[in-house]
């Protein structure tokens, strides 16, 4: 079955949104960067927001070849340090910006301080939550969430790019060539599938194949 996706506009792009049970897949795509932003973790959440946390990963589809990914910092920062460059703007030189090219895979743990660059199409593969704590928004007048940001934010380095298969405690994500049963991403076709045994899913070509 082929699931029907909902676009949502945003003030850097657009996100395609595709509900798949407990978790979310996503198609963005970025034109500017996103804010600076954490999630948190599911404890932290259930407290505070009535929600699961949220961790996410990315899959490059396409990327202008100066597009960036920040994910955490360039080394370890404090929270006091961390609050001030997040009001200057300051905290976009403190992240480790690395360079997003088709077929990188960025794993985000809840926690993780980070910003999509513009000019990048991705899939994202999440949690089914939009919980989201910005400490900077490079002053599109947003509300910025700093309190809530540094009780659950990783204030250290993020190892970067990383490689298929992948997996956490929600999801697992792998690259296949041909149709099988199970959550799939059709990646040349842009469709999302949830192909349980004995019902026709996508194709074949290049899936990836999600599972919870």
């Amino acid at each position: 079955m082929r699931i029907a996706p909902s676009t949502v506009e945003r003030a850097w792009g657009t996100e395609v949104w595709y509900p798949a049970g407990d978790l979310l897949i996503k198609y963005i795509t970025t034109n500017e960067r996103l804010s600076v932003q954490v999630h948190p973790g599911d404890e932290y959440a259930r407290q505070y927001e009535n929600s699961r946390g949220k961790t996410e990963m990315w899959y490059i589809v396409r990327a202008a070849p100066e597009s960036r990914i920040a994910l955490g910092f360039l080394s370890n920062q404090t929270k006091d340090d961390v609050r001030k460059a997040a009001v200057s703007g300051e905290i976009v030189d403190l992240l480790h910006w690395w360079p997003a090219r088709a077929g990188d895979v960025f794993f985000v743990p809840a926690g993780t301080v980070h910003a999509i660059g513009g000019g990048i199409e991705l899939w994202e593969i999440q949690q089914y939550s939009d919980v989201t704590y910005r400490l900077y928004d490079y002053g599109r007048g947003r509300p910025l969430h700093l309190d809530k940001a540094l009780d659950v934010a990783h204030l250290g380095p993020h190892p970067g790019p990383g490689r298929l298969p992948a997996g956490c405690n929600y999801f697992a994500v792998d690259l296949i060539d041909h149709a099988a049963p199970g959550l799939l991403i059709a990646l040349d076709k842009g469709e999302v599938w949830d192909a349980a045994d004995g019902e026709d899913g996508p194709s074949s070509g290049r899936l990836l194949r999600v599972s919870s």
